[in-house]
């Protein structure tokens, strides 16, 4: 489980940056697949929609995809399932988001939030929630002439805890959870397109 930044005090700097994920071709591969996994989980949630509203497929997926936020997509799915789906599918389906919980917020910290490191602890990637930098910036409109050194400080103190150290046991782990979040969602999948009304 990854840890807050807060509970690593050694780690002062870091440096957010586009080639941070190529220079370490040991722990993005897991960044990669966490987003791959992701798009097929969002991939199985239209197709099952087609299983349920009995659609054009086409027409199915393309209206699913239309819908531009997960909670959207899972709020046309359920207005769908509340009509087509048996009551013990309805069943399956809540077992479903409750084993599955928390995928889209892996996915939605990976895709949207900073990826750092730092040379403090080469083993390690930071995630960072943006309003960190957002506010270090904010912040940072200070009169130019503050030494290098105070900005330093000041940002090494700054919402440490919104920033999520991972090493590679951690981003193994976020991998495994989607994976298995995607077998489960497959399996109901497969249920639906069997069992629906």
């Amino acid at each position: 489980m990854p840890q807050s930044l807060s509970t690593k005090p050694k780690i002062t700097q870091w440096r957010e940056d586009e080639s941070v994920l190529a220079d370490h071709p040991t722990l993005s591969p897991y960044i990669a697949q966490v987003v791959a996994i992701s798009s097929m989980i969002e991939h199985q949630w239209a197709i099952m929609l087609c299983y349920i509203a009995k659609a054009d497929p086409r027409a199915a997926v393309v209206m699913h995809r239309a819908l531009n936020s997960t909670a959207a997509q899972m709020a046309a799915f359920e207005a769908v399932a509340a009509v087509r789906l048996s009551d013990d599918s309805k069943l399956l389906h809540e077992a479903v988001k409750m084993a599955t919980k928390g995928y889209t917020r892996i996915r939605n910290e990976f895709c949207h939030h900073l990826w750092a490191d730092t040379i403090q602890s080469p083993d390690v990637l930071l995630l960072i929630d943006p309003i960190v930098t957002t506010d270090f910036m904010a912040d940072m409109e200070e009169p130019v002439e503050l030494t290098q050194q105070h900005r330093s400080e000041k940002r090494s103190s700054f919402q440490r805890s919104k920033i999520m150290v991972y090493n590679e046991k951690d981003l193994e782990a976020a991998r495994t959870k989607m994976s298995n979040a995607l077998l489960i969602i497959r399996g109901f999948c497969d249920t639906a397109r069997r069992t629906t009304r």
